[in-house]
Formats: C-alpha cells, sequence, structure tokens
C-alpha cells in the first residue's frame, strides 16, 4: 500500500520526494486537479458570441436541456422609459433606446461575453468570467454617466444587476437560452438597482479576482439585504456606486 499523509503547502515552488520502501515496483502517476487553461468548457463556448451567433440553434436538440456548473448573468432595464417616450415623442426615444442597447452590446462583446437576448428595453448577457462580468458592468456605467450616450438630453440611467451560479442551458426559439435559479436572482437583482450603479450578491463578492477588481476600479460598496421576489429567504447583496472613496476601502 502506498501510504501519503495530506501535506500542507505554502505557496511557491515544491520539490516533491517518494520512496518506493517496498520489493516491488511501483507506478505512480501525478495528476493536475485543476481545470486546464487550454480546456473548453460549456460554460465558455455558449458564452462566446461568436459561437452563439453560427452555432446557437444546432447546439442542443429540441428539449435537451445541459447542465452548466457556473456562469455570471448580468441583467440591465432603462430607467424611465415610459416616461422617455412620453417628453420626447416615440421616434426620437425609439432611437435613443436603439443607441443604448448598440453601447451595451459593444460593452458586453469586448469584456468577452454575450448579449443573450432583450427583452422590452432591458437585456440578459452571460459571461463565463465573473471578472469580466463585473468589468463590463463597470464600463456600461461610467459610459451612461460620463460617456458619449451621457450627454443625450434627456440622459439616460441604467439599472444594473449581477449574480453568478449553475444553470441550464436549452433552445428556445432557436436561440441558446438559460434557465434556472440562478437566472431568476440575477433578474430581482437588477431591480434592487438605483439607476447609475450596479448591484451584486454575496456569492460574486466573495470571489478574489472581484475583490481586486474593486480595489483597481476604485468602487464604494454599500452591503445591504432585501427579500427577492419569489424567494423565501433574505439575499446579501451590495451596492456599487462609481464614486469610490472610504466606503469601499472600508467595506474591502
Amino acid at each position: 500500500d502506498l501510504r501519503v499523509q495530506q501535506p500542507h503547502l505554502a505557496a511557491g515552488e515544491v520539490e516533491l520526494m517518494l520512496e518506493n520502501a517496498t520489493d516491488a515496483s511501483l507506478l505512480v502517476v501525478l495528476e493536475q486537479t485543476a481545470w486546464s487553461a487550454q480546456a473548453v468548457s460549456a460554460a465558455l463556448v455558449t458564452s462566446m458570441t461568436e459561437f452563439r451567433q453560427l452555432f446557437s440553434s444546432q447546439v442542443l436538440a429540441p428539449g435537451l436541456g445541459v447542465s452548466i456548473r457556473n456562469l455570471t448573468f448580468l441583467f440591465s432595464d432603462l430607467q424611465g422609459s415610459t416616461a422617455l417616450y412620453d417628453q420626447i415623442g416615440d421616434s426620437p426615444a425609439y432611437a435613443r433606446v436603439r443607441d443604448h442597447f448598440e453601447v451595451m452590446s459593444a460593452i458586453i462583446a469586448r469584456r468577452r461575453g454575450a448579449l443573450v437576448k432583450t427583452i422590452g428595453d432591458a437585456v440578459m448577457a452571460v459571461f463565463a468570467s465573473v471578472e469580466d462580468a463585473l468589468a463590463a458592468g463597470v464600463e456600461i456605467q461610467r459610459e451612461f454617466t460620463s460617456g458619449q450616450i451621457a450627454r443625450g438630453d434627456p440622459p439616460l440611467r441604467v439599472k444594473l444587476g449581477l449574480h453568478r451560479g449553475p444553470c441550464i442551458a436549452v433552445n428556445a426559439n432557436d436561440l441558446l437560452d438559460y434557465f434556472g435559479t440562478t437566472v431568476n436572482i440575477a433578474a430581482r437583482v437588477q431591480n434592487e438597482s438605483a439607476g447609475g450603479d450596479i448591484v451584486v450578491t454575496a456569492e460574486l463578492l466573495s470571489d478574489p479576482g472581484v475583490r481586486d477588481l474593486l480595489r483597481s476600479e476604485g468602487l464604494s460598496i454599500e452591503p445591504f439585504q432585501r427579500d427577492l421576489k419569489g424567494f423565501s429567504q433574505a439575499f446579501a447583496l451590495a451596492r456599487l456606486r462609481m464614486d469610490g472613496g472610504p466606503a469601499m476601502r472600508a467595506a474591502a
């Protein structure tokens, strides 16, 4: 029998020494349990814009669902869009809504995400990387608060919500779509956004890469709890603002 004690290793280079104390030859195989960076997963390919454009209606047979362990979803909504149509008229308002979709689609693609669908004035997007999802949210809000589109009259305000977790990928109406609790939570989290901010769940904030991004971007963090419609338990959420400052450092 080969008996190996559980080692406790510090970060850095490690030297491994094996001694065969038996009279027989032994074969030792060393394997890396971490997921290879060169491997392609369902989570990655289904969140790629090019893959969705080429194979969205063909990747899964009708009625077949595939479980995906971890994806990050971004939901958005245009604040005050009904008043916008009433204020400037249908045609100019539609043009502004269309422009806002184009801006968001470009940012999502630039951050290696994919636009799943639009629902009225809302957007559903998916990312394989939680850091890319948050970076896209930050870029979107900065564009709508200080970018070219923010100079329109009246200015547009976007509500954003992010959550990550397992889901099911299915083909629905020739579209590669996602369903499950994670998707439902992400949509509800977006409802808690006040506009100009990003609301995220505790699951997303716990990622080390997210914490590094928060520090580098200088975002302020306002933790709060909220009951989300359709769920029995309260959720720990956080409101991220673009102003940065001491609130972010204290929360981090």
